[in-house]
């Protein structure tokens, strides 16, 4: 008795996944850590205060890497007071600001937290985000 097999399904899917490597890897971890950072970028901009506009418009992802094993996603404000209306700040009651034209009112300012709440609800989207990134490319590599 003699059984005959066709591996040649089987060669061609160990073919492709020889040609599945550590940059293969690398490529779609910063596609889902770019993805993630736009998501962010995008949130944290709807989130902004907007007296000027400067503060929304000064948002921006200044670069996507890898550094050692976790990937990384740096968004930052350049103005130079968004910490403060990110995590609020005390003031003198009664100083004049010119740049705002009035006196001061309240001795601390309660922070807004655009950045630090737009986090907690990119970080519960990020999973399912790279789950289906990751089934994506291995639909792709088992065709």
């Amino acid at each position: 008795m003699s059984v005959e097999v066709d591996v040649r399904q089987l060669e061609e899917l160990a073919k492709r996944i020889d040609r599945f490597t550590k940059q293969d890897v690398d490529r779609i971890c910063i596609e889902c850590t770019k993805e993630i950072a736009l998501r962010l970028l995008r949130k944290v901009k709807v989130r902004t205060p907007v007296d000027r506009g400067r503060l929304r418009d000064s948002w921006r992802i200044e670069r996507v890497y890898k550094h050692g094993t976790e990937y990384v996603a740096e968004i930052i404000n350049s103005m130079e007071y968004a910490s403060y209306v990110e995590n609020g700040h005390r003031q003198e009651p009664g100083r004049f600001v010119p740049a705002i034209g009035k006196r001061l009112v309240k001795s601390y300012v309660p922070g807004k937290y655009m950045l630090r709440i737009s986090e907690q609800e990119v970080q519960k989207e990020a999973d399912k985000l790279v789950q289906n990134r990751i089934e994506k490319a291995l639909g792709d590599l088992f065709g």
